[in-house]
């Protein structure tokens, strides 16, 4: 109501209210805002040219870009808008060579919108996505989603599908995932409403770009992330593409290693080493540091240190195609390697060196890189059994994931966060947060960490003097071992089972279960596990 009166008030008063007219005749009053406002504008025909290219470009605009879009004189652009001000159609901003001019109301451009026919409207995007590309070049300014929408609106599907591609990887670049999906998605549904008017290769660009922000939002176990995947691969296969390989591949590896499924897990990870080799020593690097960290979590410590200690070695800060820096993640990863293996001083390092290489990053990667640092040095303390430090990492980790929406991050952190208080505070409260965590990581389909997670949870629990509980949860981890094929402490699950038996006077059982742990840590040549199960051995033969 208030801009209907507004508007009747201006076409009763204003500037052409003054026009030469019949005084018999009474004065038609417009109905309804929408045929107040086309009444409005059909007042103004030499004007309409101008009052269309501007509600066409859709944001405010200056001179300049307007009198380029109408190829008219500047001086005569002036004009035009100032007379549009007065009328109260238009506003203006700014001052100097700053000033440009919008409408006064969004329904005054719709309604200057909707009067062009199809065809002038479609030309007038066509030229708009022209000029603007010239000038946001000539100020170095990239808008591409800006683009996209005028290429859109003139028909243009394929440069459309480009420019909403080449936006959703700026945004993902500034690690705006949810704003990089909705381009992503948009340029999809293009190609899927104009079959046949796009690349291909563009069709696997924004398949790309969608599943890799999905897994930085969503997770690595989202089912959503896997179906992209699986569609990115099979559309790469039938189209006879490589490009995409790489990124594919690790989705895909994620998605089945954080299930818990290492049997599918392990091969992916293969091939994609297979498809690096093709590529570049960078990619090398990458699908190196996933490999080592696939053959850590089924228990070949030696192989992972060969393939991720020269990885954690590499020049970090050259992007790759993992989300995380493939250095830092090299780095942190094989750190609890080198502990295993007994290499303690070294392992130490290699966090540190991992987390600083992460904070120092200012790439795409960087936010992702010290979310996966933190957490994993999370873990690490957490294993060497510096609860402080674990707490710390974690509460980093936790902070940069929310910060920008890395949901599996948010979890492992917090994850980390209640292993560290439950066995370095008293009381029931930590062990509750502890349990909560660890539900909520299984209901969210992960099962990856599980031995991690039920390690330190049998060990709060015996700190507490509850026994029973602490060998309920070890054997949940060693179940959960022999289904998942996660083997990375089964030493350690076995030696502390064995303790706990010990202790309970069982020394049969208590004599199997470390006599297991030395026998896995051989096999595993983890000098750390053997030195801790005989130490244990020895104790309960009174040696």
């Amino acid at each position: 109501v208030p801009l209907y009166v507004e508007e009747l008030t201006r076409m009763l008063t204003g500037p052409l209210a003054g026009r030469e007219v019949d005084p018999a005749e009474p004065v038609a009053i417009p109905p309804t805002l929408n045929e107040l406002l086309m009444t409005r504008l059909d007042q103004l025909p030499s004007h309409l040219g101008v009052l269309q290219a501007l509600a066409s470009c859709a944001q405010p605009v200056s001179v300049g870009l307007l009198s380029d879009v109408l190829d008219a004189d500047a001086a005569q652009i002036v004009h035009e808008l100032e007379f549009l001000l007065a009328s109260g159609l238009l506003q203006r901003s700014g001052s100097g060579f700053d000033v440009t001019y919008n409408f006064a109301h969004v329904l005054v451009r719709d309604a200057a919108y909707d009067l062009q026919l199809l065809t002038r409207r479609r030309q007038l995007h066509a030229r708009i996505a022209v000029v603007l590309e010239k000038h946001l070049a000539g100020i170095g300014i990239d808008q591409p989603n800006v683009l996209a929408f005028h290429l859109e609106r003139s028909d243009q599907w394929e440069p459309a599908v480009d420019a909403w591609c080449r936006s959703g990887r700026r945004q993902a670049a500034l690690a705006a995932h949810r704003e990089a999906i909705s381009d992503f998605r948009h340029a999809l549904a293009l190609v899927a409403e104009h079959p046949g008017a796009v690349d291909a290769a563009l069709e696997l660009d924004g398949r790309l770009g969608l599943a890799t922000s999905l897994l930085a939002t969503e997770g690595y176990v989202s089912m959503q992330v896997a179906d992209e995947y699986q569609r990115l691969r099979q559309l790469s296969e039938t189209r006879g593409s490589d490009r995409h390989a790489i990124p594919t591949l690790f989705g895909l590896w994620a998605y089945y290693y954080v299930k818990g499924d290492n049997e599918r897990a392990l091969p992916l990870a293969a091939q994609l080493v297979s498809a690096a080799e093709r590529s570049s020593p960078e990619d090398v690097v990458a699908a190196d540091s996933v490999l080592g960290y696939q053959y850590m979590a089924i228990g070949d410590f030696a192989r992972a240190r060969r393939l991720m200690e020269p990885a954690s070695q590499a020049p970090a800060g050259r992007g790759g195609p993992l989300p995380q820096d493939a250095t830092v993640g090299a780095g942190v990863n094989v750190a609890p390697v080198l502990w295993f293996l007994g290499d303690l001083a070294d392992a130490r390092r290699c966090v540190e060196s991992a987390v600083e290489r992460a904070e120092r990053l200012s790439n795409q990667q960087a936010p992702f890189s010290r979310a996966y640092a933190y957490a994993w040095a999370a873990e690490f303390c957490n294993l060497a059994e510096d609860f402080a430090g674990a707490a710390g990492y974690a509460a980093r980790a936790i902070a940069v994931a929310s910060e920008f929406g890395f949901a599996t991050w948010v979890g492992a952190g917090m994850v980390q966060m209640s292993v560290a208080r439950a066995n370095s505070e008293d009381g029931e409260e930590p062990i509750a947060t502890l349990r909560m965590m660890v539900a909520a990581w299984d209901q969210a389909g992960a099962r990856s960490n599980w031995s991690q997670f039920m390690l330190g949870l049998a060990l709060a629990l015996r700190r507490r003097g509850r026994h029973d509980e602490a060998l309920a949860a070890l054997d949940d981890g060693l179940e959960n071992a022999q289904r998942t094929g996660e083997h990375v402490l089964d030493a350690e699950l076995h030696r502390v089972r064995g303790e706990l038996l010990a202790g309970a006077g069982d020394h049969d059982a208590a004599t199997h279960h470390l006599s297991t742990a030395v026998a896995i840590a051989q096999s595993q040549r983890a000098l750390l596990f053997e030195l801790r199960a005989l130490t244990s051995l020895l104790a309960v033969h009174g040696v």
